[in-house]
Formats: structure tokens, C-alpha cells, sequence
């Protein structure tokens, strides 16, 4: 028998690894037979070696018998070598049969969905299952096409045709009924989930955070307990990967947060190697990149409004990648490029052309973020910033910036990342501009009670808070506390606030509302309680626009310290509490003293003004200085 027919014969008991060695030696002996290198590469593809299929496939002539056969397999190596915009083609080519298959439909489907052609995906799926309804992994595709394209109620549908024989598929379920506002609908899903998985890990942290979006203390604090009795059990494993942002802010140990920090970027990093990269970069200014899929309507893109107009030209070349879904609005950078179509090998690619030598990561850990390009290492030096700030165990970060307030030198800092410490605050800001006036009348505020109030998202809130607000409110019989909730959390909230012997009539229970009306409703309200486990960021720079002071109590992580960076940047350290008890303390002998209050107020508008929290230039300045000490190393 020779060595083709040997090869075969191997193949088609299965035995690949057996079938290879006499693959490649009649190879060998007829490297002109394009039948036999199309059984070479699918032996060579199934053996999980797609990057030597690929080579193999690509070498058949196209006036080869093998070629059309070779599209979908060459598409499909392609695509698990990272190369999704490549398998395009191939798999375009594949589907040009008179009959092409329903495997063929989808494949196509899937790397549309994987180069952010949304609505083509969702027509080339749909054509696979109008040839094989019963294709699982088709619907869950198309489930993600629609996700993607913000279409959820659509892509429930699809993902319960999953769900009904492959439960996780429920997590995907629970992500988009939170899109849609369907909080408790999402927390029915994860905990029918978690009783058919209780081992799972990723499960555990997006149910325990659901409940605290819902303000469900207890319950929240149950699947903690189990979440951590099973991390002292078992590593996950390695296809249980939560997402940072569910358990960033559950009160788990520092060693359990690093912990599932270095298990997620472990699963990010597999299979990525560094792009090689010359040893001397090119002349001119040093080129900075900035990478965000949030630069659209959200918190980060309202930050960085002017702040990349606000760099020095004439010593840093700024080049803006925009990753999101809808292209940003942004005009004021000197280069900007939409990247979001991108695989994450491409997006490399293309950062590592650019052949930038600082890389800024907007996004860290969060959702849709890119951290499987940066995983390539494609710029000289990558740093995070803005989107995550508390340590991130990523190694393919160089160092995460933050500022004296959040990581203090004098204090430990738990984690591997080298902490990068700026002059000023973390935040950059908008330019300021007057503060809105009072109108107590319009939020149905008592003119002559002193009112304290919330705006933080429910999710930072935690019993030990609540404890701490209705005992501010005992102390002190006039005073009223407005909470700013989504309306899904008051029901969770007002259960909570019962159990702790708060007065319901002594609440304002309010819900989100747009920027502007945000800013007057803060105006009309005396003193900004904060969080303590995961601060106001953001909206503490709102607060002290609308000349709202914060009293903030820090805690040992940098989201725990988030009200600090503001405060110190405002001038107004007397606002930072030394623990909880000191928080109930000063809380209560400023709401007891309305003139006290009232001068209060009159600082964090003078101090906004002066004390450049609103300044895209100082952030830009900062972090220029920090970028001039790093390339001189």
C-alpha cells in the first residue's frame, strides 16, 4: 500500500495523528496532486494545526477539483488562526454552489458576526436555518448577531431555541433582558442557571450582582457566601470565566479578586503571542494611541470631551481608536480611526502598523473591551486608564494609571500591575461653567429641611451604607434623603431600608433622569452621601458642578477611593471621612447647621472654578508629563 492510500486509510479509521507522517511523505513524492493536499490540510485542520492547513489550503489551484471544496475548510483555519476578515473570502466562495449547505450559510454568518457586519450575519444565518432549523449553534450565532445589533428581544428568541438543551445559554438570555431594563427578569434567569450549575463561577458573580443591582442585600450576600466556599474548593475552570465588572465590587478578599482577575486574563492571553516588532522606531513626535469602545454616549466619552484637543501637537502625535458599535462623534483628535469592525488579530495588526509607542486601554476588563488585541502586544508600551480603575492583572499592560488618591505610595497595593501615579486627579473633565440654581419647589424638597442625597447607581449601594443613612436621618429629625435609583431598584431598595428601621417618609425616591435636569436636581440638595464600596466618579465631578458637596468615606481599592481623587482635586479634603463611624458623624453635624452647609455649597463652586477639576487641559498635561517620563526610561 503506499503512502497516500496508507494515509487515507488512517483517516478514515480516525486515527489522525497516525495518518499525517504518510500525509506528508506522499506529499512529498507528489507535491502536484491538489487532491491529496486538500486530505493533507482537513487532517492537519481536525488535528487543531490550522495555521499549517491554511498554508496547504491556500496552495490548491484554483483549477483544481479540490479547490471549491478547500473554501469552507480554508475559511474556518482562517478564522481559528485569528484571521476572521481573511476567512471572508473563502467563506463567500464556499456558498457559491448550486446547493451550498446550511453549515456553509452559517459559517459565513459567524464571521460576519465576528467583523461586526451585524445585519449581514443575521441574514446568512437565517438562510442556514431555513436549510437546517435544527442547527443549535446557528441560532446561538444568530442570537449573537442581534445582541450586537441592540435587536434583544430577537435575540431571546433565538437563544431559548438554545437554551432548551444547553442551559448556559441563559447567561446570554440574562444579558440581554438587563439591556432591555428587565432586571428581575435577568435575576430569575441567572438563579435558574445557578440551580442547574451551582459549581459556576461566572454565574455566581453575575447573579450576586444582578442582586445588587436590585438592591437584594441578602441575597446578594447568599451567592457570595457560595461563590466564595466554591473558590476555596476548586479553581474554575477554564471555560467559567466571569466578568470583572460582576464581582469588582462584591465584598470578596483581595486574594479572591486577583484570583479571578489572573483567570480572566489568562483565557484573554491563550493563544496570543507578542507581534514581533523592530528595534528602532521610526522618527518624529512620539505617537500615542487611545483605544475605546465608549467614546459614544457613556460616562467615559462625556469625560474625555476636549481632552484630546487638549495635547500638546507639537510633542505628541494622537492617534483615537474608536471600537464601539456606532461610530463616535469625535472631530477634535489629530487622527481618529473606527475600528469596531475589526477582529481582534486585524485590530492588532493595524495598532502594531501604527507603530505607536504608548498604547492607552479606555476600556480595561469591561464589557466589549478589546483586551484580545491588546493581548499581542501591538505598541512599545500599553497602560490602562479611565474605564478601569482598580488593579486589572493583565499582562499585557505595562502599568495602570491612576493618582495618589486612589493608590497612596504609603499604602500596599494588592495587585501584580505597576501603579503609574498622575499629579493631579485620574478624572479629566469637560470645561466647567455655572452651576444651575436651587429649586427645591421642582423636586418637591421641603424649602427649610436640610436634604442629603444619592446619585449613585444601585449597584454601588450595600446594607452597610443604608445602616449608616438611617442613622444619619436619626439624628437629625428634619433632614430628608433623596435617592436617585433606576426604577427597577426602588422596590429592592425600600425592602431593605424597612428591614433596617428606616423611615419611608423621610425618603425621596427618584429616577434617572437626563444631564441637565441631573445637575439641577443636585443644586437644590445640601449634601452628596457617597457609596462606600464603589464610589461616585463621574457624578461626584457633576456634583461639584452643581456646587453639591460629597463627603466621602475611602476604602482600601482604588473604586473604593474614587470620591477622594475628587475631592482632593477640589481643594476640599475636610469632605474625606476617616471611616464609617467619622462618615455618620460629620454627616450629621453638617445637616444640623444650614449656614454651615450653605458655605459649604459656596466653596465647591468656588473651588470647581479654581481648582482645574473641570480642565481637559490639565488632565492632557498630566498625563503628557507622565508620557515624557516613560519614553525617557
Amino acid at each position: 500500500m503506499n503512502e497516500a492510500a496508507e494515509a487515507r486509510r488512517y483517516h478514515h479509521a480516525a486515527r489522525l495523528d497516525d495518518a499525517l507522517p504518510h500525509y506528508k511523505r506522499a506529499l512529498l513524492l507528489d507535491p502536484s496532486d491538489d487532491v491529496l493536499r486538500y486530505d493533507t490540510a482537513l487532517c492537519m485542520m481536525q488535528l487543531g494545526h490550522a495555521e499549517e492547513a491554511t498554508v496547504l489550503f491556500q496552495q490548491i489551484h484554483p483549477a483544481s477539483i479540490a479547490w471549491q471544496p478547500a473554501r469552507a475548510p480554508l475559511a474556518i483555519c482562517l478564522r481559528d488562526s485569528h484571521r476572521a476578515e481573511e476567512a471572508l473570502e473563502p467563506a463567500r466562495q464556499a456558498i457559491t454552489t448550486a446547493e451550498p449547505q446550511a453549515w456553509q450559510w452559517m459559517l459565513l454568518g459567524d464571521l460576519q458576526q465576528r467583523t461586526g457586519q451585524q445585519m449581514a450575519a443575521v441574514g446568512s444565518l437565517q438562510r442556514a436555518l431555513a436549510l437546517d432549523p435544527t442547527l443549535l449553534e446557528a441560532h446561538h450565532l444568530l442570537g449573537l448577531a442581534l445582541q450586537e445589533a441592540g435587536r434583544y428581544e430577537e435575540a431571546i428568541t433565538s437563544y431559548e431555541v438554545v437554551a432548551a438543551q444547553l442551559p448556559m445559554e441563559l447567561i446570554n438570555i440574562a444579558q440581554c433582558l438587563q439591556h432591555l431594563g428587565r432586571w428581575e427578569s435577568a435575576r430569575d434567569a441567572l438563579a435558574q442557571l445557578h440551580t442547574l450549575q451551582p459549581a459556576r463561577v461566572d454565574v455566581m458573580c453575575w447573579l450576586a450582582h444582578v442582586h445588587a443591582q436590585l438592591c437584594e442585600f441578602d441575597a446578594m450576600d447568599r451567592i457570595v457566601a457560595r461563590l466564595i466556599a466554591q473558590l476555596r474548593v476548586a479553581a474554575p475552570t477554564a471555560d467559567d470565566i466571569p466578568q470583572p465588572f460582576t464581582f469588582a465590587t462584591l465584598p470578596l478578599s483581595n486574594d479572591l479578586h486577583r484570583q479571578l482577575l489572573d483567570h480572566a486574563a489568562e483565557s484573554i492571553q491563550a493563544g496570543r503571542q507578542p507581534l514581533v516588532r523592530a528595534t528602532t522606531r521610526r522618527g518624529g513626535r512620539p505617537r500615542i494611541g487611545y483605544l475605546s469602545n465608549d467614546l459614544r454616549h457613556h460616562t467615559v466619552g462625556t469625560l474625555l470631551h476636549g481632552f484630546f484637543a487638549a495635547h500638546d501637537r507639537s510633542r505628541f502625535e494622537v492617534h483615537v481608536y474608536d471600537s464601539g458599535r456606532q461610530p463616535a462623534s469625535i472631530n477634535d483628535a489629530e487622527h481618529i480611526e473606527h475600528v469596531g469592525a475589526l477582529s481582534d488579530a486585524e485590530l492588532a495588526r493595524r495598532l502594531h502598523e501604527a507603530d505607536l509607542d504608548i498604547l492607552i486601554d479606555l476600556n480595561g476588563p469591561t464589557y466589549g473591551s478589546r483586551s484580545g488585541a491588546l493581548a499581542y502586544r501591538p505598541a512599545r508600551m500599553q497602560l490602562g486608564w479611565l474605564g478601569y480603575l482598580s488593579g486589572q492583572q493583565s499582562p499585557w499592560l505595562d502599568g495602570v494609571i491612576l493618582d495618589h488618591s486612589l493608590a497612596p505610595a504609603d499604602t500596599p497595593w494588592p495587585f501584580s500591575d505597576r501603579v503609574l501615579r498622575l499629579a493631579g486627579s485620574v478624572f479629566p473633565a469637560a470645561e466647567s461653567r455655572s452651576p444651575p440654581g436651587r429649586d427645591r419647589a421642582r423636586w418637591k424638597l421641603p424649602h427649610a429641611s436640610p436634604v442629603a442625597a444619592s446619585f449613585n447607581s444601585s449597584h454601588k449601594l450595600s446594607r452597610s451604607l443604608l445602616q449608616c443613612w438611617t442613622q444619619i436621618l436619626r439624628e437629625v429629625p428634619d433632614a430628608l434623603l433623596l435617592v436617585c435609583l433606576a426604577p427597577q431598584a426602588h422596590r429592592g431598595f425600600l425592602q431593605s431600608w424597612d428591614l433596617l428601621g428606616g423611615e419611608r417618609d423621610r425618603l425621596r425616591l427618584l429616577s434617572p433622569m437626563p444631564a441637565e435636569q441631573y445637575l439641577e436636581c443636585m443644586a437644590s440638595c445640601d449634601l452628596f452621601l457617597d457609596a462606600f464600596n464603589y464610589q461616585a466618579g463621574a457624578t461626584a465631578i457633576d456634583a461639584a458642578l452643581a456646587g453639591l458637596p460629597l463627603l466621602t468615606c475611602p476604602g482600601e481599592l482604588p473604586l473604593a477611593r474614587l470620591g477622594s481623587s475628587v475631592n482632593r482635586q477640589l481643594g476640599m479634603p475636610d469632605l474625606i471621612c476617616n471611616g464609617r463611624h467619622d462618615y455618620v458623624k460629620r454627616a450629621v453635624t453638617l445637616l444640623r447647621n444650614p449656614a454651615v452647609l450653605a458655605e459649604l455649597r459656596q466653596r465647591v463652586t468656588v473651588r470647581n472654578k479654581d481648582s482645574a477639576l473641570h480642565s481637559a487641559a490639565r488632565a492632557a498635561t498630566d498625563l503628557q508629563a507622565l508620557y515624557q517620563g516613560l519614553l525617557g526610561e
